[in-house]
């Protein structure tokens, strides 16, 4: 029987307990961190239904010894409100593209939602004194409402602080 000896186990373990409590603190740092942009992204969020900003989320992974924060949505028009879309549009496979438009009809307080289809031969969005006036022209004939890459250009000093008092709290000790 093989019988082995550590001298200064007791100091390796303390040292693995404590650089497993900074990833911990090191995870806990980039949840801040992502929940700091989720709530800054869903503040810039353009809103209709509100759909779009409920659907904003933050998470954080683990991938060795990364931790990566995320956020984003998974709505499917997101991408077109982030990067851009065109400003007319066109049908494609119809005559005609279809609209339902809602509208509030009747007396205050006992008015009834009433939706009305409407067909059309173009769209245009973005013109001044419209609702989508803030949109911004990105190239050409697209444009764009930007919201995460804003929030997190938006978010950075306050990260780069988190980041840094971590850093000094890791090695004061």
């Amino acid at each position: 029987m093989l019988k082995v000896a550590v001298l200064g186990a007791r100091e390796v373990v303390r040292k693995m307990n404590a650089a497993v409590m900074r990833s911990k603190q090191l995870e806990q740092v980039v949840k801040k961190a992502a929940l700091l942009v989720a709530g800054e992204a869903k503040q810039r969020a353009p809103i209709d239904t509100g759909h779009l900003r409920r659907s904003i989320t933050a998470t954080t992974e683990r991938q060795g010894v990364k931790v990566l924060g995320r956020v984003g949505t998974n709505v499917h028009y997101a991408p077109h409100i982030e990067f851009g879309r065109k400003r007319v549009i066109t049908p494609v496979r119809a005559r005609a593209l279809r609209f339902t438009v809602k509208e509030f009809i009747g007396k205050k307080g006992r008015s009834r939602l009433q939706r009305n289809v409407v067909f059309a031969k173009r769209a245009e969005a973005g013109k001044p004194g419209q609702k989508t006036a803030t949109w911004e022209r990105v190239a050409g004939d697209r444009i764009a409402k930007p919201f995460l890459r804003p929030a997190l250009k938006a978010c950075e000093p306050k990260i780069r602080e988190l980041v840094n008092n971590f850093v000094k709290q890791v090695f004061e000790r």
